[in-house]
């Protein structure tokens, strides 16, 4: 593996992380916390996002408004069973769903699932990591093994503190 894509398959490590806690609730309703759910839609598992357009109308109000309207019961079944800590309330053709104020408990939670995230993506990044040390090690010149070695853990220690940040900002923002 070359070091330029290296650093792409690092980047899409921080990318899956951002993604991922984009997903956790914290004080404001955003169309990340829903997009994603699974509907089971004419026996297919479709996506939220492809049934529907989600927009805030507020910061802990979400509204759902599915471009066929017999997928409404579904999407609120579905929103019901994802565990989000919101029940939806469907109102004619659209579905919202308040979120509630977060406890102290629940925040602690949510920064555990949070680490646990981090943990994901930071495994990912030390395999990603090994694997271009072991295409290092083909290399003839031990000038260019220890270039490239030095060039990777810089790298490495880059992609730790943009992750690093990430998970401070989310947990920043939950704790507020």
């Amino acid at each position: 593996m070359e070091i330029p894509d290296f650093k792409n398959k690092l980047k899409e490590v921080s990318n899956f992380l951002s993604s991922e806690l984009s997903k956790i609730r914290s004080g404001r309703a955003t169309p990340a916390l829903v997009e994603d759910i699974l509907v089971d839609y004419f026996g297919a598992k479709t996506p939220i996002k492809g049934l529907a357009g989600i927009s805030s109308l507020d910061a802990r109000t979400l509204v759902i408004e599915p471009w066929d309207k017999n997928a409404v019961e579904s999407i609120a079944k579905a929103i019901a069973g994802a565990g989000i800590g919101s029940q939806p309330i469907v109102n004619g053709n659209a579905i919202r769903v308040a979120l509630s104020q977060l406890t102290e408990e629940r925040r602690k939670e949510l920064i555990k699932i949070v680490s646990q995230k981090m943990e994901e993506a930071k495994i990912r990044a030390r395999r990603l990591r090994d694997e271009a040390v072991k295409d290092i090690q083909q290399e003839k010149s031990e000038d260019i093994k220890f270039r490239k070695k030095e060039e990777i853990e810089k790298t490495m220690k880059e992609n730790n503190q943009v992750l690093d940040e990430l998970k401070n900002k989310k947990e920043k923002e939950l704790m507020s």
